[in-house]
């Protein structure tokens, strides 16, 4: 099967399949309240996308190339990241809903997460080194083994991060988050 390329196109309120993101490259193209959830797995190439106000809920990004790629007001609730390609990897996510999504393992230097719901994500071992949580709700999410080194933590609220399992050289957090800092100690901060 031969790669489709898609160069500079609008797609708007489109449900995508499996079968058309399969073997596609998309190209500077836009996604518009589209909805690829019918899509179990997103395959295929995004370079300089953007996706807005699209659901991809649950869909699983197995070898999915995502280069330079924008999520804007999206729903990523229990997605998976996991298996998608590291060649690359470089994504930013603005008001989004990413509940329970996954990001084990992956190299995310330098991401943006602003003014997200990350309740119940999990980055477990993944490299979030100099990334930003702007106004993120990290409630019950998981680092466990995360490199935060230089990461911004300043506006983020509701996390629970263990400094003994997690690198935190050069990290930035509010003076209300220390709290979430201490958690595993048991201590009562008033």
């Amino acid at each position: 099967m031969q790669t489709t390329i898609h160069d500079d196109k609008d797609f708007d309120n489109h449900i995508f399949t499996q079968e058309e993101t399969r073997k596609c490259e998309f190209d500077n193209c836009t996604f518009t309240n589209c909805d690829f959830s019918a899509a179990e797995y997103l395959s295929g190439t995004y370079i300089d996308c953007r996706f807005v106000d699209c659901n991809l809920s649950v869909v699983k990004m197995n070898n999915c190339q995502l280069n330079n790629v924008s999520f804007k007001g999206c729903k990523l609730l229990g997605a998976s990241f996991v298996n998608s390609s590291d060649t690359l990897f470089n994504v930013r996510f603005d008001d989004c809903m990413m509940d329970y999504t996954v990001f084990a393992g992956k190299k995310m230097k330098k991401t943006p997460f602003v003014k997200c719901s990350l309740r119940n994500a999990d980055f477990s071992e993944c490299d979030l080194s100099q990334s930003r949580f702007t106004d993120c709700d990290l409630a019950n999410t998981v680092f466990h083994y995360t490199n935060l080194k230089e990461t911004d933590f300043s506006s983020a609220y509701n996390y629970t991060i263990d400094p003994e399992a997690n690198t935190l050289r050069k990290a930035k957090f509010s003076l209300q988050g220390v709290p979430g800092l201490l958690a595993k100690y048991g201590l009562t901060i008033e």
